[in-house]
């Protein structure tokens, strides 16, 4: 493992391990708490349902993340170019009704 020194203030220098650091950076992101989070419910919902942790499960998931992902592409898009599109989020949700519609009425979609 790499160590990595560094200075205090006092002008003493310290060696510490890289990961040491690389947590200490984690810990700084902003959206570190989230993760966690999400980590937490991943493990609790494996231990709870013995489908969580299963390939057409995951398979399921990752495609619902995928519609959400090309749908924040756009919106980062369009807030990066100076505009803000409001009507994403309703788009998004009649393709959904529309296309459960036609599902019910028998078209392959």
């Amino acid at each position: 493992m790499e160590r990595v020194k560094y200075m205090h203030h006092d002008g003493e220098t310290d060696m510490i391990p890289l990961f040491r650091k690389i947590v200490a950076t984690a810990s700084s992101f902003r959206g570190a708490s989230l993760l966690m989070i999400i980590l937490v419910i991943f493990v609790i919902m494996s231990f709870t349902s013995p489908a969580f942790f299963t390939g057409p499960n995951l398979r399921t998931t990752a495609m619902g993340f995928a519609a959400d992902g090309i749908v924040v592409i756009g919106q980062t898009l369009a807030l990066v170019s100076g505009g803000v599109d409001l009507s994403v989020g309703s788009v998004f949700m009649l393709a959904g009704v529309v296309t459960g519609k036609l599902w019910l009425s028998g078209v392959n979609v």
